[in-house]
């Protein structure tokens, strides 16, 4: 299930730069430094995926024990027989908060999702079904559905949770089929996706080359390492240079491969010009992908679990005595996974590698009357419930040797004077902590709703990016809104121009009409500009930057409404009417179109 991201200018700015502008981890006083890096010929640009089934002819054993692990079974087709058990008798759950339905069944040997509200005489007001493409997930918390809509992948707004055995809603389903499946997101779920570049929800046919998450997530591509095998060639005395093998790399470089799906942070940006689909497990993540964390704030006790697994890794007794040696690997293999029997039997003997049965100050008998007895996970790694996603729980990663263990000192304050406010996780070791403006501009973007310091440092980054990217689309569109929020905040109010309009109001549509012509393909461009360029009476320009909006995404609610306002601003009501006939059969259940369409109809008669 998708996370739910802080704050209105987090996750605005967040699609819009992780899309478009494509180390100093907490210290350790011993930290490990390496000197020299293994190279992999298949980390290179260029070196081609092949799937995972090429890899099956000589790892066939690993390959049917990967397969049966949740990530080798992350993303299935949705008629696939055991998804449409769960679809036995129709499901509807109402959300009294929006007043809707939702309901899931299946009909024609398909699994069908549907929205549906009702009138004052209980009669159908509208209904939209859409038919499930994908399930997403391997049922450890649940199972999320994506619809693909002309090429467009959107997520559905019932998931199935497994802690309850029922479906219920799933998070933002108040958005009903209108949720984009974004390249950040299904890049983790998938195993070889196909997005379009830069355009949000869009992907090129089939979607993914292959579904679930496949080997050269971890070992990154196989092309050289086929053509050599299927050669006959001798793997050197050194080590097969074709393909990345996790177990060789250094510790941190090893978790960078796992922190790429299991560790968000609080912000994340990708490098200038790079694509989440750009890393390459054996390079450094930072290369591509920038994390960062907040510091966590004096007194707190908890943390939540979701795509924190590194963060609460490494503030573990059990890391920082290592000196950063405990990584992922050490504990987990991606080749094959325990039974939930097997689990704490598993894992004791994981602990076991670094501690002794005397470790454990609770008395033998008392470990033994635990179910299941002597169980160091339950005690040290227990899961959490999580409170952004419903009826699920992730296991805690910080391994505390007792629930009140304090965090550790550097959990609290940022190593970095040159990045305030962040803990930089993705920082490669050894090296200077040196994030590019644009990079960590960014990352602020995305913090600047969480207080006046974020706000503060955003800003003082914009002021600098903005001379040297004149011609950036991304960064005219910053300007562009932080301009219209300067003047929100502004007392006395922002000065007026020529045509009435505030200043404010005129620099934004300048920076926006720059931004789109320069290739800006981020939807909330095309609708600010059309919502200002209305506001100052120029609709027949609104109506066009509009349209191309349409054009460049076509399943997006706000626009519609907004261009039929536009049409009717020219006197254009048979536009007007289409505009809002067009949205509708998109998206029935919308109701401020419902309600336009009312009030303008009658005008043509």
């Amino acid at each position: 299930m998708v996370r739910a991201r802080r704050g209105r200018v987090r996750r605005v700015i967040m699609a819009l730069l992780v899309a478009a502008l494509a180390t100093a981890a907490l210290p350790s006083a011993k930290a490990q430094h390496p000197t020299e890096l293994p190279t992999y010929l298949n980390t290179k640009p260029g070196v081609a995926y092949v799937g995972s089934a090429a890899c099956k002819p000589c790892h066939g054993d690993i390959w049917e024990s990967y397969t049966r692990t949740d990530m080798g079974r992350s993303i299935s087709l949705a008629d696939d027989p055991a998804e449409l058990e769960k679809v036995k008798e129709p499901v509807s759950v109402y959300d009294r908060a929006i007043d809707r339905y939702f309901k899931v069944f299946s009909s024609n040997g398909q699994m069908v999702q549907s929205e549906y509200g009702l009138d004052s005489t209980g009669h159908v007001a509208f209904e939209h079904t859409e038919r499930i493409a994908y399930a997403v997930g391997a049922g450890e918390n649940g199972f999320s559905y994506l619809i693909d809509r002309g090429g467009y992948l959107f997520q559905a707004p019932l998931s199935y949770y497994s802690k309850i055995g029922k479906w219920d809603l799933s998070p933002a389903h108040e958005l009903g089929f209108a949720r984009p499946i974004e390249e950040g997101c299904i890049s983790c779920h998938a195993g070889l996706p196909q997005p379009v570049a830069n355009r949000a929800g869009l992907y090129r046919q089939p979607p993914f080359q292959e579904l679930a998450i496949g080997c050269e997530k971890c070992h990154g591509p196989g092309e050289l390492h086929v053509k050599a095998r299927l050669a006959g060639n001798a793997v050197p005395a050194g080590g097969d240079s074709t393909i990345v093998n996790p177990a060789r790399l250094p510790a941190w470089l090893a978790n960078n491969a796992c922190m790429y799906c299991h560790e968000k942070g609080d912000a994340e940006a990708l490098q200038p010009g790079r694509t989440y689909l750009d890393f390459r497990p054996g390079t450094a993540l930072d290369a591509t992908l920038a994390v960062f964390r907040v510091p966590l704030q004096a007194g707190t006790t908890d943390t939540s679990p979701l795509l924190n697994h590194y963060f609460l890794m490494i503030l573990s007794r059990c890391y920082r005595a290592s000196a950063g040696g405990l990584s992922c690997l050490s504990c987990h293999d991606p080749h094959g996974q325990p039974t939930a029997a097997e689990a704490p039997s598993y894992y004791r003997k994981k602990c076991l590698q670094c501690h002794s049965t005397g470790s454990c100050s609770l008395p033998l008998t008392s470990r033994r009357t635990t179910t299941p007895p002597d169980d160091c996970v339950g005690c040290h790694m227990p899961k959490k419930s999580l409170t952004s996603i419903s009826h699920s729980a992730l296991t805690d990663h910080r391994i505390p040797a007792r629930p009140d263990e304090s965090y550790p000192a550097e959990a609290f304050r940022a190593p970095n004077a040159a990045i305030p406010g962040l803990i930089h996780l993705t920082a490669a070791p050894g090296k200077d902590d040196v994030v590019p403006p644009l990079t960590l501009l960014n990352a602020y973007a995305q913090l600047a709703d969480d207080g006046p310091a974020y706000q503060a440092q955003y800003r003082r980054l914009l002021a600098q990016v903005a001379p040297a990217e004149p011609s950036n689309p991304v960064v005219l569109s910053l300007l562009a809104r932080d301009a219209l929020t300067k003047a929100q905040q502004s007392s006395p109010p922002n000065h007026q121009g020529a045509d009435g309009k505030s200043g404010a109001e005129v620099e934004a549509i300048d920076d926006l009409t720059r931004a789109v012509r320069l290739g800006s393909t981020w939807l909330p461009d095309y609708e600010l500009l059309g919502q200002l360029l209305a506001r100052a009476g120029r609709f027949e320009e609104a109506v066009g930057i509009l349209n191309r909006g349409v054009a460049l995404a076509p399943y997006s609610p706000s626009l519609y409404p907004l261009l039929s306002a536009c049409y009717a601003g020219l006197g254009n009501s048979a536009a007007a009417i289409k505009a809002l006939q067009d949205g509708l059969k998109l998206f029935p259940e919308d109701a401020s179109m419902r309600e336009m369409l009312k009030k303008t109809e009658p005008k043509m008669h």
